[in-house]
């Protein structure tokens, strides 16, 4: 299916920076969305809360200013994810990161890509009960999304966080996403 983009004129590639708010009118229907990344004349955008991500020329973009929504206050908001990396792995995405506490790295954090449970090792002995409480609050922070039944809340915090936030994708909009994807498997 080919998608229509109508274009604007009045704008030029240098005008727009990483982070920015734009939009563009994807088959007649206007969409809001996030500079990710900008490559010569072209612009990588994650548009409607992560349900579109596409390169497109410049002058299909619009800067706009707009007030995204934004989730509720949970115990997660004192959590981070700081120097993620990730790769290829024989099942799922392999990588690495720590998870900050009020900014300070206290748990180092990685999955192998074969298949199993993300893996969390305290980054110092005072920070050993670091562990057992991001996970408790990952599980508190999902059901306050609306997971009735969190499955590996601790794995989709991280995922989120450097996948969907940087994007203004809230962690509801994410939850609903998975849910959607979920009823479509078991349909």
């Amino acid at each position: 299916m080919k998608v229509q983009f109508s274009r604007y004129t009045e704008t030029k590639v240098n005008n727009f920076k990483i982070g920015d708010t734009v939009e563009c009118t994807m088959d007649n229907k206007k969409v809001t969305g996030i500079v990710a990344k900008i490559n010569g004349d072209k612009i990588k955008a994650v548009v409607d809360s992560g349900q579109y991500e596409f390169s497109i020329e410049f002058f299909f973009f619009k800067k706009i200013k707009i007030i995204m929504e934004k989730d509720i206050p949970t115990v997660m908001d004192k959590w981070g994810v700081v120097g993620y990396k990730k790769g290829r792995g024989q099942e799922t995405i392999r990588f690495q990161a720590y998870v900050t506490l009020n900014g300070k790295k206290v748990i180092d954090a990685s999955n192998d890509g074969c298949g199993g449970c993300n893996r969390y090792h305290a980054t110092g002995e005072d920070n050993f009960k670091a562990v057992a409480q991001f996970e408790k609050d990952a599980v508190e922070w999902a059901k306050k999304m609306g997971d009735k039944k969190p499955m590996e809340p601790d794995g989709t915090f991280i995922e989120w966080y450097v996948n969907d936030k940087p994007f203004g994708v809230t962690a509801k909009q994410r939850f609903l996403k998975d849910k959607k994807i979920m009823e479509k498997m078991l349909a």
